[in-house]
C-alpha cells in the first residue's frame, strides 16, 4: 500500500465512493422525508382551503340571510310607523268625538241653569279664541257668560288654566258675570272641590 501508489489510489478512490454512497443514502432518506412533510403539507392546505370555501359560502348566505332580514325589519318599522299614525288619528278622532259629547252636555245643562235663572241664550261659540288662548266652548247669555273647558280628566293645573283665561273673557264681556266651568269624566274629589272653591262650576 505504502509501494504502490496504483493500489492506493484505488483503495482511496473505493473508500471515498462508498462514503458519497452513504451520504447519497443519507440524503434520499432526507429528500423522502421532506417529500412526504411537503404531501402532508399540501394535503392540510387543501384541507384548509376547503373550510376557506366553505367559511366563504357560509358568509354568502349570510349575508343574503342579513340582507332577507333587513329587509323585513324595514317593513316592519314602516308597518309599527303606519299604526302609530292609525293610532295617533284614532286618538284624535276620539279625543274630539269626546269633546263634542261633552261639549253638547255642557250645552244642555247650561240652558237648563240659565232658564231657571230665568236668563237667554245669546250666542254660542265652538272652539272660541279670545286673544292667544282658546276656550272649548262659550255660552254667551244675557247675564252671564259660561267658558267651558273640556276634558276627559281634569287635573288642578287644568282648573287653574281655565282660571288663567276667565281674565280675558272678562274683557271681552264686560258688564256680564264670567263663571268657568268644567265638563269631563274623570275628576278627583280634590280637584272637584278646588274648582268649585275658586267658584266654578263641575259637569
Amino acid at each position: 500500500l505504502e509501494t504502490d501508489d496504483d493500489f492506493r489510489f484505488a483503495v482511496m478512490g473505493m473508500i471515498g465512493v462508498h462514503e458519497i454512497l452513504k451520504r447519497l443514502d443519507t440524503h434520499s432518506g432526507i429528500m423522502i422525508k421532506m417529500q412526504e412533510e411537503m404531501k402532508a403539507m399540501q394535503e392540510q392546505m387543501a384541507k384548509m382551503q376547503e373550510e376557506i370555501n366553505g367559511l366563504r359560502t357560509a358568509m354568502g348566505e349570510l349575508r343574503e340571510t342579513v340582507m332577507a332580514n333587513t329587509e323585513e325589519i324595514k317593513s316592519l318599522k314602516a308597518d309599527v310607523s303606519s299604526l302609530k299614525r292609525q293610532e295617533s288619528e284614532t286618538q284624535s278622532l276620539l279625543g274630539s268625538l269626546t269633546e263634542a259629547v261633552f261639549q253638547d252636555k255642557a250645552l244642555r245643562r247650561l240652558e237648563s241653569i240659565m232658564s231657571s235663572a230665568g236668563e237667554s241664550v245669546v250666542d254660542i261659540r265652538y272652539n272660541a279664541a279670545i286673544d292667544d288662548k282658546e276656550f272649548d266652548l262659550l255660552i254667551i247669555g244675557s247675564r252671564t257668560v259660561y267658558a267651558v273647558e273640556v276634558k276627559v280628566r281634569h287635573r288642578r293645573q287644568d282648573v287653574d288654566y281655565l282660571l288663567s283665561k276667565l281674565d280675558l273673557a272678562e274683557k271681552e264681556f264686560k258688564g256680564k258675570k264670567v263663571i268657568g266651568v268644567l265638563a269631563g269624566i274623570r275628576m278627583t274629589r280634590a280637584v272637584k272641590s278646588y274648582a268649585r272653591g275658586l267658584g266654578m262650576l263641575v259637569i
